[in-house]
């Protein structure tokens, strides 16, 4: 349960993460964004420019400078075509994901506060999926993810024990444990045996 529940939340956190990625290129080339946007006749033209173009990266370059390459490497979705993301060039190429999220920005994201919560949101994603990808990766790990919630579940559930296991005092017949019923026994000419409770019996009116 674990396990899954591991991956489950690293596919969310890297989906997430390429989603904010996209948002933080939007604003380091809002202006040419906008223009874009507004010179396309609807929505499927400003989508197709948007995937047709090379964009600056700076503020993506920037953040991604602070850290490594095999975080960078961890955070991309699985299912991301190889081109897509950050180019040889410095350049950055949008998916069609990042796009849709980029027409569906919200003009309030646009300061300066948003940026700077976006950038943190992404930083904050790259440490959870470096824990996440240790908790598949190390067994130890793992182990010790189980243990602390199995702690908390004894904590939060634990009560005394309600029942006693004890030596039986009698000897116990099976007749005993049969249960004393009224019941019509039928014999049939050929010599068969059947047995109905009582009140089925009386229900069927024999």
């Amino acid at each position: 349960v674990v396990t899954r529940r591991t991956i489950f939340d690293l596919r969310q956190a890297r989906d997430r993460a390429h989603i904010l990625e996209g948002l933080a290129v939007a604003l380091a080339n809002i202006d040419e964004i906008i223009t874009l946007i507004k010179s396309a006749k609807n929505p499927g033209e400003a989508k197709e420019k948007l995937l047709s173009q090379d964009w600056q990266a700076s503020t993506v370059n920037a953040l991604l400078k602070t850290i490594s390459d095999e975080d960078i490497s961890n955070s991309r979705p699985l299912t991301l075509g190889q081109g897509y993301g950050l180019l040889p060039n410095g350049k950055y190429k949008l998916s069609p994901v990042q796009v849709q999220a980029i027409l569906d920005l919200r003009l309030h994201r646009l300061t300066a506060l948003e940026q700077d919560k976006i950038v943190q949101e992404y930083k904050e994603l790259l440490i959870k999926i470096k824990d996440l990808l240790e908790i598949l990766n190390n067994k130890q790990r793992l182990l010790a993810v189980i243990e602390t919630e199995l702690d908390e579940i004894r904590n939060e559930f634990a009560d005394a024990r309600r029942t006693e296991i004890q030596d039986a005092q009698d000897d116990i017949e099976v007749e005993d444990l049969i249960e004393q019923e009224d019941v019509v026994v039928t014999l049939s000419h050929k010599g068969y045996v059947k047995y109905q409770q009582l009140a089925v019996y009386q229900t069927q009116k024999r």
